[in-house]
């Protein structure tokens, strides 16, 4: 596991026959997979572990994901037997929660799909808003502080908190 293309290459040929169950070639499986070194992605001068090994006094850690989507972490010490059960828990998990999906064509439309609803959500908000009364100018402050606050919680991340 001497850099990320190594360590792809385990991976893949790790769990290309497990994954070609879900109908997943291999062509396709690496372009899905990703895996990222420690030593390649963080500073080792700022973490004590990635100097370790960088330094080669400890075991190199990689972390494998599939669409983008993080499954496990996997070191050299990693047999095929290890790896396919961490990886394939991870990857359970990432699609029971919805964010790995199988097929990638039925993806994308039903990304589309709630992209349209969420639009249409904002198109039906806004028009409850335009149908405001605004005859006299205390109407016509409160429609514009309404305004206000929908845009306001239209700029705030989906899973963000607000103290009540």
């Amino acid at each position: 596991m001497n850099n990320n293309r190594n360590a792809k290459d385990f991976v893949v040929k790790n769990i290309e026959k497990d994954i070609a169950d879900f109908g997943i070639s291999e062509l396709e499986l690496r372009s899905r997979i990703t895996v990222k070194l420690d030593i390649e992605q963080f500073n080792y001068k700022e973490d004590e572990s990635v100097w370790k090994q960088k330094k080669e006094k400890t075991y190199k850690v990689a972390e494998v994901y599939f669409d983008d989507v993080w499954c496990c972490d996997m070191d050299e010490r990693d047999i095929a037997t290890s790896l396919n059960l961490k990886f394939f828990r991870g990857f359970l998990r990432g699609y029971e929660s919805g964010k790995i999906r199988l097929n990638r064509f039925l993806a994308s439309l039903e990304d589309e799909k709630q992209a349209q609803i969420v639009k249409d959500k904002k198109d039906e908000e806004k028009r409850k808003i335009d149908s405001l009364p605004q005859s006299t100018p205390e109407e016509k402050a409160a429609k514009e502080i309404i305004k206000e606050i929908v845009k306001e919680d239209n700029e705030k991340p989906l899973n963000s908190t607000t103290a009540t």
